[in-house]
């Protein structure tokens, strides 16, 4: 559910555009770098943007396969799309603390560590996933030290409309989808609504879901107008924990040794928002933005035997309002961009925890956090853009716990500055340097650990900041190949994590991360026009990492989880007739396992991964499609974690195959 909803403005300052609320081409805008929505050719070499043309002639059923291939961007999860965590930057076990997630413009993090849940989020209602590598600490405040992933969802526009869509494939999933949109000269709407399920690749990896979503708005006038959206989410889903190696060796590697582990997830939410041009129509005092948002989250999840009897419940009510003020304009012949705002967010999350010997958790952890916050760019010279922003963050913890009667509270702040220029030198081309602050602060469960013994909160943790050093440049020669290369630097202090070795979360003294990502796309029908062919594209992206700790008990070794080499080639082929294939490999290089601080144990293998799909549009309003995902029958793990020399592995999917239909009236 965490769906298009509203805390963080910029996603209706997209669909708006410059003035009056108008609806954008999405295809050649980008809103996630400045919160406001800008021409894509003018984004650094640091974004990459994915499409409706390229997530539906991919093999993704989610939103973080989609990213798999993506320069930069690790994927990962734990037996099941489920527990799907992504990596920017190379934060290993703390990923998700580390990379913001938001549904146009909304944070879908929880104050918890458990991070967004991918399978919330139904690829159909999807529009367009813009992903910033590197922080935006400055623009989006906590969380956003590694990176930021805005995924932006249909909105109604043309004539009314109904489509139908249907998919089955390997491990007995299906899903069954309808979507209903259209606008009128004032009102638009999008409706969607799904079901799905599977038992998944591993013995008790089962996920039942279902999805309800509503956007709607009004333009009252063209300088007026209200938007409203709500979303509602609940799945059922089996915990198939790790498998060791001693069971890879002797047993299936889809079987679980936690049978009984499951949980569930209900999740919905509700935004309001408005758009404003006050005072004058023609914009001259700039855009006004406001949204208000509500969320309530519940969980459960209950461990058998195998996992000592332990059940946990959860209740997050969240509360966000986000003010924005855009001016955009010429002064003397040159490009001026003032954006000013506030962020405000009210969570309370109500833990109950335990075993049947009745002890465990019973505490309210509320987190109430404001941010202000200012970017301004300036045309130096022509096409020469300098940019700055500063940023004041604060929080306050309140941690009331009745199974001790106990009561807490922390206050941390932050300021973060940053500083950048860009030279846009040709069309769709640009060079660029920028320099920022990045932090996060503790998540709730960071703070209290439920799995100490007694449970307990650890006041001596101190909030992570970092500094980063980025630099770019991005060609576009004739439209017919786009080459991106960024290379990067970050050094952090204070990074939270877990030290599994004294069983606590702790902070590190520093940790320092370098490396290059490289993305390349070729128009190759462009080059040989071929008779035979509509289109063909090549995709070539590569990324290298080097994270490594500083000082203290780990300094020199590599942060685990984190890979040193990723590349991914991919194509796509359009015929004649409607008839499209698409092609895609990705290259994951060897990693210390996660816990492997000391870096001691055996990397793992590395691995190499190929999907194809067949698309054909049969009509106007049908088309029906055909995948092989892992085409080569890689048997490899998605995740693995070391214990006193013992492997903790979640083997990831065999060969396996998709189909499905969509009809649209």
């Amino acid at each position: 559910m965490k769906k298009c909803l509203g805390l963080v403005v910029c996603m209706w300052v997209m669909w708006m555009g410059a003035v009056h609320a108008e609806t954008l081409d999405l295809g050649n805008i980008v809103v996630t770098p400045n919160r406001v929505a800008e021409d894509v050719a003018h984004a650094p070499s640091n974004v990459s943007v994915i499409g409706r043309y390229e997530i539906e002639r991919s093999n993704a059923g989610t939103v973080g396969e989609v990213l798999k291939s993506v320069a930069g961007v690790d994927v990962t999860n734990h037996g099941s799309s489920y527990s799907t965590e992504v990596d920017i930057r190379g934060y290993g076990d703390a990923s998700v603390s580390n990379v913001l997630v938001l549904v146009n413009g909304r944070r879908t993090n929880s104050m918890d560590m458990s991070g967004p849940d991918w399978q919330q989020i139904p690829l159909d209602s999807v529009e367009q996933v813009e992903i910033i590598r590197g922080g935006a600490s400055v623009m989006y405040g906590d969380k956003a030290t590694g990176g930021v992933i805005n995924i932006i969802t249909k909105e109604g526009i043309g004539k009314d409309s109904v489509a139908l869509f249907s998919e089955f494939g390997s491990y007995n999933s299906m899903k069954a989808a309808m979507e209903a949109s259209g606008a009128r000269e004032k009102l638009s709407y999008y409706i969607y609504s799904d079901y799905s399920m599977t038992d998944g690749y591993r013995d008790n990896s089962q996920i039942e879901a279902r999805d309800a979503q509503v956007r709607t708005s009004y333009k009252l006038s063209d300088q007026v107008k209200f938007s409203l959206e709500g979303g509602w989410h609940r799945e059922y889903y089996g915990l198939p924990g790790n498998l060791r190696d001693s069971d890879l060796r002797t047993k299936d590697r889809r079987d679980t040794r936690t049978p009984d582990d499951h949980g569930d997830t209900s999740d919905g939410f509700i935004k309001l928002s408005s758009d404003l041009i006050p005072w004058d129509a023609s914009g001259e005092f700039g855009k006004l933005v406001v949204d208000y948002s509500h969320r309530e989250r519940q969980t459960y999840d209950w461990y058998g035997p195998q996992t000592a009897f332990f059940s946990q419940k959860g209740l997050i009510k969240s509360d966000a309002v986000a003010v924005k003020h855009v001016w955009e304009h010429d002064v003397a012949g040159k490009g001026v961009s003032l954006i000013t705002g506030m962020d405000y967010s009210d969570d309370r999350n109500h833990v109950l925890a335990g075993s049947p010997a009745g002890d465990g958790d019973n505490l309210i952890i509320t987190k109430r956090s404001l941010g202000f916050y200012n970017n301004s760019e300036v045309e130096l010279l022509e096409n020469v853009f300098i940019d700055g922003g500063i940023r004041h963050e604060s929080a306050k913890y309140i941690f009331d716990q009745y199974n001790v009667l106990a009561y807490n509270t922390q206050e941390p702040s932050v300021d973060a500055y940053s500083g950048g220029l860009r030279y846009d030198y040709a069309k769709g081309s640009n060079v660029f340097v920028k320099v920022q602050n990045t932090f996060r602060f503790l998540a709730s469960d960071e703070w209290y650990q439920t799995w100490s013994t007694p449970p307990a909160l650890n006041m001596d943790l101190e909030q992570q900041t970092g500094i980063e050093y980025q630099a770019g440049v991005k060609h576009n020669w004739n439209d017919t190949l786009d080459v991106s290369v960024t290379p990067f630097l970050s050094k952090n202090k204070k990074e939270i994590f877990y030290d599994y070795l004294n069983f606590l979360n702790s902070n590190y003294d520093r940790t320092r991360r370098k490396g290059v990502d490289v993305s390349t796309r070729l128009d190759m029908q462009s080059l040989v026009h071929s008779t035979f062919l509509s289109s063909w594209d090549i995709l070539m992206n590569y990324s290298y990492l080097d994270a490594r700790f500083g000082k203290g008990n780990y300094n020199g070794k590599v942060v685990p989880r984190v890979p040193a080499h990723r590349f991914s080639l991919g194509t796509d082929i359009g015929f004649p007739k409607g008839v499209t294939l698409n092609v895609t490999g990705r290259f994951i290089g060897s990693q210390y396992k996660n816990n492997d601080l000391r870096n001691e144990y055996s990397r793992t293998k590395p691995f190499i991964v190929a999907d194809t799909k067949l698309s054909y549009k049969l009509k106007k309003n049908l088309d029906v499609y055909a995948g092989v995902n892992n085409v080569f029958n890689e048997k490899y793990n998605d995740y693995t974690s070391e214990d006193s020399g013992m492997s903790y592995n979640y083997p990831a999917p065999e060969r396996n195959y998709i189909g499905g239909m969509k009809v649209r009236f």
